[in-house]
């Protein structure tokens, strides 16, 4: 029997608001527009976390030491120090793969899954962008960061980096809901006058290194 035919007019149009409203709140919500890849955080990430940001005390030497092993100082030797400290190995799980460091990380991780394009990462996550430096359109996967924290309610992701350009490894902001506003919304990862762009303007995808 259809019940709902028999239900007085009032009850129906209350219960048809209701799911409305529902559906309005569950599409204005970030978090519920397929735009978020969370999972719960484990003392993995949360350790790797630790140590990204204690990386950016660590001045700017020639060569990055991490647990009495040394890394070259650039964008893919902080993320394979701050891993190597964490118990991954990841020069040796990427060894097999070709091109620079970050597309080495990035080929091992898009092989098993674990490659996502969500605007809400994972704290842990790694964070791959595009055209950092060099001609334009001609440089993909040319940087490498990590996720240190999220705030799901405003898309704010702050990172830790190895920026060349200043010369220091630095705790900076994306968010990719309003990627062309600057800070301190999104700190500028490209800084020629030609093609200034911020972090989020440049982001390709992040990568859950932290699973291996």
């Amino acid at each position: 029997m259809n019940i709902w035919k028999f239900a007085p007019k009032s009850i129906q149009l209350l219960v048809l608001i209701f799911f409305l409203s529902s559906c309005v709140t569950l599409t204005n919500d970030p978090a519920y527009k397929n735009e978020s890849f969370k999972e719960s955080s484990n003392s993995k990430q949360d350790l790797i976390v630790k140590i990204a940001i204690e990386s950016t005390q660590k001045g700017y030497p020639s060569t990055l030491k991490f647990n009495n092993k040394n890394f070259t100082n650039d964008c893919s030797g902080l993320i394979y120090g701050i891993f190597w400290e964490a118990g991954i190995d990841l020069i040796q799980l990427s060894s097999l793969e070709t091109g620079n460091g970050v597309s080495r990380i990035y080929k091992t991780l898009y092989k098993k899954g674990f490659i996502h394009y969500k605007k809400l990462p994972n704290p842990g996550d790694l964070i791959f962008w595009n055209n950092t430096y060099g001609s334009w359109g001609n440089n993909p996967l040319s940087h490498i960061g990590i996720v240190v924290s999220v705030d799901a309610a405003t898309g704010q992701v702050d990172y830790v980096h190895n920026n060349t350009y200043l010369g220091q490894i630095r705790r900076e902001s994306m968010n990719l809901y309003r990627p062309h506003e600057t800070r301190p919304i999104n700190n500028y990862m490209r800084y020629d006058s030609k093609y200034k762009k911020t972090s989020a303007e440049l982001f390709d995808s992040f990568g859950m290194a932290w699973k291996l």
